[in-house]
């Protein structure tokens, strides 16, 4: 089984659905700058960037913000594993031109308990990098992650189970410092 040259592709959580499928890869760690598999006690921090995942004139959220779990991987943060220094340093890297709004977290075991009937939606694997010993990836594992459907029946569930995953996280975003003086 090779689960980390797997997560080396762009779209990784399709990949790793289709070829190893039932989180499977979970198992073992998949990068190489990794502190261990991801654990259900964890809390995961994701970075909310304005205009891409927050509505600035609504105050909310928005879907897009979890779309990337779709396909390459939604990209999150292990809180024992990082600071709030190392996050700031994160958020001026990626941010592209987009304003940092804040942070939204959730609980490992939170989302690894989202189901579709019977199986696990959603696998969150270590795909830590050189300069970020914290990134981890949540993953679809059902719907349109992993088949395709010409119905829309495959989209239509994978939209559903990703605005369960949004409800997952902090209904707002967060600061920082608020994010780690509450977990």
């Amino acid at each position: 089984m090779n689960c980390q040259k797997i997560a080396n592709q762009h779209n990784r959580c399709q990949a790793l659905c289709l070829q190893f499928p039932h989180c499977i890869c979970e198992q073992h760690s998949i990068s190489s700058y990794s502190p261990g598999i991801v654990q259900d006690e964890e809390y995961l921090i994701r970075l909310i960037f304005s205009p891409t995942h927050f509505n600035e004139q609504t105050g909310q959220l928005k879907p897009f913000a979890f779309f990337d779990c779709k396909d390459k991987g939604l990209s999150v943060n292990r809180m024992q594993y990082t600071s709030v220094e190392e996050l700031k340093q994160t958020a001026a890297f990626i941010s592209h031109g987009r304003k940092i709004i804040g942070v939204v977290v959730a609980k490992c075991a939170d989302i690894r308990a989202v189901l579709d009937e019977s199986e696990r939606a959603f696998c969150i694997y270590d795909t830590a990098t050189k300069n970020n010993p914290s990134h981890a990836d949540i993953c679809q594992a059902v719907a349109d992650a992993c088949i395709s459907n010409k119905t829309g029946k495959g989209r239509k569930l994978g939209s559903k189970l990703r605005r369960k995953l949004m409800k997952l996280f902090s209904e707002h975003p967060l600061t920082l410092e608020e994010a780690f003086s509450k977990h």
